[in-house]
């Protein structure tokens, strides 16, 4: 886990984002430079939380909730849920039922 630190640049807070990894998710160009007119997004999500998203060229996200990432995140919670509610029945002397 790699920290980095928040900078002052004239007044406006700054963090340096990976370039190796912003070369892997093709955000950067050919020779690892930011393209002239890259445009990324971010938004706070809670005390000391913020996601960097990437502006498609055709200059719309799709919703937060319609990412990968949070959908897998989704399915990891009700798969957590559906196994908490299992273990509960089982405790309880239920019977349990494949959903």
């Amino acid at each position: 886990m790699v920290f980095r630190k928040l900078r002052n640049h004239d007044g406006t807070p700054l963090v340096a984002l990976d370039p190796d990894e912003l070369a892997i998710d093709g955000i950067l160009d050919e020779n690892k430079e930011v393209p002239e007119n890259q445009q990324m997004y971010v938004q706070r999500m809670g005390k000391g939380v913020y996601i960097v998203r990437e502006v498609p060229n055709e200059g719309t996200l799709p919703p937060l909730t319609e990412t990968p990432f949070v959908q897998a995140l989704a399915s990891q919670e009700a798969l957590k849920r559906t196994q908490e509610e299992s273990e509960s029945d089982l405790k309880s002397g239920g019977t349990v039922v494949s959903r």
